[in-house]
C-alpha cells in the first residue's frame, strides 16, 4: 500500500491528541473476538480453465472473522485469526449471432448470451508471536510476526441462452453450447509482519491501527485501523476497516478481554 506509512503517522498524531485522562490501564492483549466480515475485492480476474472468457469484475464477500490473543509476560504475546469469506456474482457476455456458425443456431433465435455464474469461497489463517516495544499508562505498540495461509475456491456454471425478438428462450439445438460446470482451487502459504498501536481514548473507548506485509503469493500490504466501545471491564463492541491496493474490508463485531 503506497501511502500506508503516511496514514500510519498521520493517525498515531491523531490518536495522541485525542486522547483524554483515563484510569492507568494500557491496553490489554489477552482477548478473544467474533467478527461480521464484508470484503468488497476490484477487478477481480474471474477466468479460470474452461471454454468461457470471462472479464474482470468487483466482487463482494460476507463472511466470519475469529481471533484470539494471549499475553505471556515479559512484553510478548501470542495471536491467531481465521476469516473465512464467501462471494456469488453473475455476469452475461452477448455473442452477436454473426460470430456464431449458421449450424449451431436454433430457428428462430435472434440474440444468444453466455449466463455465467460464479460461486467464491476464501479463507485466510494467521498464527504470529509478537513483542510490545513502547508501553505508557493508556497505550502500547508492538512488532508482531509469524505464519500466514490462504485458500481460495471457485465454482463456476455456465448456461449458453438464445432468445428471440421477444425476449422469450429458444431451446438449444442438441449437441450445441451445452451447459458446462467448472472449478478450480489454490492455496499458498508465506510470512506476516506487522507493526501496530493502540491506545485507550477514554475509559471505555480504545482505538488501534495496524500495518501487515504478507508475503504470500506476490506479497501485499494492507492498513487496518479499528475502535472498541466498552460495555463493561472485560466486553466490548468493536468496528474496524481495512484497505489495500484492489479493495477493502469492514468488521463488525464483540471482543472480550481477560
Amino acid at each position: 500500500m503506497k501511502s500506508a506509512k503516511n496514514s500510519f503517522a498521520l493517525t498515531f498524531i491523531g490518536l495522541s491528541l485525542l486522547s483524554t485522562n483515563t484510569h492507568a490501564a494500557p491496553p490489554s492483549y489477552s482477548f478473544v473476538s467474533v467478527d461480521y466480515l464484508r470484503s468488497e475485492l476490484k477487478d477481480v480476474p474471474l477466468n479460470i480453465e474452461t471454454y468461457v472468457s470471462i472479464p474482470e469484475k468487483d466482487v463482494t464477500f460476507d463472511g466470519l472473522q475469529l481471533a484470539a490473543s494471549f499475553d505471556f509476560g515479559n512484553n510478548w504475546f501470542g495471536q491467531v485469526r481465521f476469516q473465512q469469506i464467501n462471494g456469488e456474482t453473475n455476469h452475461i457476455i452477448e455473442t452477436p449471432l454473426g460470430n456464431i456458425s449458421p449450424d449451431a443456431i436454433p430457428p428462430g433465435a435472434t440474440s444468444n448470451e453466455d449466463n455465467i455464474e460464479l460461486d467464491l469461497t476464501g479463507s485466510l489463517v494467521t498464527i504470529s508471536a509478537g513483542y510490545i516495544f513502547f508501553q505508557d499508562d493508556m497505550s502500547s505498540a508492538y512488532l508482531a510476526g509469524g505464519y500466514a495461509h490462504t485458500k481460495v475456491e471457485i465454482e463456476l456454471e455456465n448456461t449458453n441462452i438464445f432468445r428471440d425478438s421477444n425476449g422469450n428462450r429458444v431451446p438449444n439445438l442438441p449437441g450445441y453450447f451445452e451447459s458446462g460446470t467448472a472449478s478450480g482451487s489454490g492455496d499458498d502459504s508465506g510470512a506476516i509482519l506487522s507493526i501496530g498501536y493502540r491506545r485507550n481514548i477514554t475509559d471505555t473507548l480504545q482505538a488501534g491501527l495496524r500495518a501487515d506485509h504478507y508475503t504470500v503469493g506476490n506479497s501485499s500490504s494492507e492498513l487496518t485501523l479499528e475502535g472498541i466501545y466498552f460495555l463493561t471491564t472485560g466486553l466490548g463492541l468493536q468496528v474496524g476497516g481495512t484497505f489495500y491496493d484492489d479493495g477493502s474490508q469492514y468488521n463488525l463485531g464483540a471482543r472480550y478481554n481477560f
